[in-house]
């Protein structure tokens, strides 16, 4: 994480090089693993700051109202971009934020059908497509309470400890290979990668209180939009400060 900044700073110049924007087209996505340290967590809160104030300046022009905009009231970085912001404070889904929720993965090796490509661990397949004569004539189940699970239930609320948690609004979660791999269960939660999200959060919703932008989401006209969001994200705000005290 130490290294990020110029990492960044790589990725702007050669993305300016060849017609691509660095914080629309680089995906800067939080890897889910075990090994999280406070120090690594302090980089990262580092490296956020520093993204933050460059889209500030760059993109903004210093105006904090366009960053409030782009942030939360207009969905400018998902056309044609990563779909993720880590600098930002999204709702979180019901449903994992990944392939997992809405994509086939199918282990070609015996047409096995795993959550995704990282649980094709035997225990946890939904199940395998049935061959007969060199054709797929059917599905085999092995596991349908796992797709159950995954596909049909709350992410949030079915997870131990985070239907409770005040960052649940904003939290990305956890991995679900990452976890059965460190934990021993796809469902159980890693202490340092909770820690990562709970520190990102904090930091974000400091940055952005010192800014101004809360102060401008309450001032959102109620013709808005986006208010109701607005005031949604707010509460969420309010439930993390709250629980800090």
């Amino acid at each position: 994480m130490k290294h990020w900044k110029e990492n960044f700073k790589w990725w702007e110049e050669n993305c300016q090089a060849y017609g691509y924007d660095a914080f629309r087209d680089v995906m800067m996505l939080e890897v889910r693993n075990q090994g999280w340290t406070e120090e690594n967590i302090q980089d990262y809160k580092g490296f956020l700051d520093f993204l933050i104030d460059e889209f500030l300046e760059k993109r903004c022009g210093g105006d904090v109202e366009k960053l409030t905009n782009h942030l939360f009231l207009t969905d400018i970085f998902t056309p044609g971009g990563s779909g993720y912001v880590n600098f930002g404070l999204t709702k979180a889904d019901a449903f994992q934020g990944c392939t997992v929720s809405d994509m086939l993965t199918v282990r070609l090796g015996d047409l096995a059908i795993p959550p995704c490509h990282r649980t094709a661990y035997d225990e946890l397949l939904y199940g395998r497509f049935k061959v007969e004569n060199g054709q797929i004539v059917g599905i085999e189940e092995h596991n349908p309470q796992m797709a159950s699970r995954i596909l049909l239930q709350d992410s949030i609320l079915c997870s131990p400890g985070c239907g409770c948690c005040p960052y649940n609004y904003f939290c990305l979660r956890g991995c679900y290979g990452s976890q059965r791999e460190t934990e021993k269960d796809p469902f159980m939660p890693i202490e340092s990668v909770c820690r990562l999200f709970k520190g990102k959060i904090d930091f974000l919703v400091d940055k952005f209180d010192g800014l101004g932008v809360w102060d401008i989401l309450e001032n959102l006209s109620p013709a808005n939009a986006r208010y109701e969001a607005a005031q949604e994200t707010l509460r969420a705000v309010e439930r993390i400060k709250e629980a800090r005290k």
